[in-house]
């Protein structure tokens, strides 16, 4: 999601720099990963589905890193993957033909 396309609306999150250029946002009181921002990825920010309270108006548009799936699990739909982050950004995914696992 673009930087300008959110805002916080509760308490400040806490974050940690898991490596060089890479932040990780995550619950201060329990710990759960809300969002990830990366220099490999300017003016976005990428949001934990799970950690939302409501995904209406979160619509799929795209697969990252899918050649990292797990063996068993097959995503059965037409977005576009992208295999690894600096194939491109998300942003320009949905310009991508699907590639079918």
């Amino acid at each position: 999601m673009a930087n300008e396309d959110y805002r916080w609306t509760g308490g400040e999150t806490a974050t940690f720099e898991s490596s060089k250029g890479v932040k990780r946002h995550f619950c201060k009181n329990c710990g759960t990963p809300i969002a990830f921002e990366a220099d490999h990825y300017p003016g976005e920010i990428h949001f934990y589905t799970a950690g939302l309270e409501t995904t209406d108006g979160f619509e799929p548009t795209a697969h990252v890193h899918s050649d990292e799936r797990l063996h068993w699990f097959d995503v059965n739909d037409a977005l576009p993957r992208s295999k690894a982050f600096h194939e491109s950004g998300v942003s320009k995914l949905n310009k991508r033909q699907p590639d079918r696992y």
